[in-house]
């Protein structure tokens, strides 16, 4: 079972679906050990750019590098949108930049 909203004790019918494992962890925000801010984003220390990277079917998915964090989670939501669609996290920040 997923919580559409994120929120564990919000329990109503309306904001329940089935979920697979996978499904639900898409719905998931920011690990707390993120230091970029943006879901799916890290610095890659040997090109010295910032990496966005997605998982699809149990397979990680590499969405370039990119000179900004903002440039790369930009990637990370169009890539989101694409393949998780309506299990994609609906929290994703609002990235204007890039």
């Amino acid at each position: 079972i997923d919580h559409i909203d994120r929120n564990p004790e919000n329990n109503r019918i309306e904001n329940l679906r089935e979920a697979t494992a996978s499904q639900n962890a898409w719905n998931s925000g920011v690990q707390s050990n993120n230091t970029s801010g943006y879901k799916g984003v890290h610095f890659y220390k040997p090109t010295k750019r910032w990496q966005a990277k997605i998982q699809v079917s149990g397979k990680r998915i590499s969405l370039g590098y990119h000179d900004t964090p903002e440039k790369a989670y930009k990637a990370y939501v169009e890539a989101v949108r694409l393949y998780h669609g309506s299990f994609a996290d609906k929290k994703l920040k609002a990235c204007d930049s890039g």
